[in-house]
């Protein structure tokens, strides 16, 4: 709802929002790309910072958030995580299949 809310709402005309999943050793890595209002630099808002402390909760440093401009108005949000499913922190790795 990110690139829409902060993306799209925000630019004039048409728009458009990108989402590719892949696996990639291991990982699953999602990209969302808009063709909104581009990156306004400013501090990280409280919902960027709640996502990464959701993220930091669940899988330790295992999972990623960046976000990064790709021209002049298109936005990326790039999210990484473990195909491996854990039950706790310290648990060792469960096959999530």
């Amino acid at each position: 709802d990110h690139a829409v809310v902060r993306g799209l709402e925000r630019s004039s005309g048409d728009g458009t929002i990108g989402i590719v999943a892949k696996a990639l050793g291991g990982r699953l890595r999602m990209s969302i790309v808009d063709s909104g209002a581009g990156i306004v630099p400013e501090p990280e808002g409280d919902g960027i910072r709640s996502i990464r402390q959701r993220l930091e909760a669940l899988y330790g440093g295992d999972a990623m958030l960046a976000l990064q401009r790709r021209d002049d108005r298109a936005t990326e949000a790039v999210l990484e995580l473990p195909l491996e499913a854990r039950e706790r922190l310290d648990d060792p790795p469960v096959d999530a299949r």
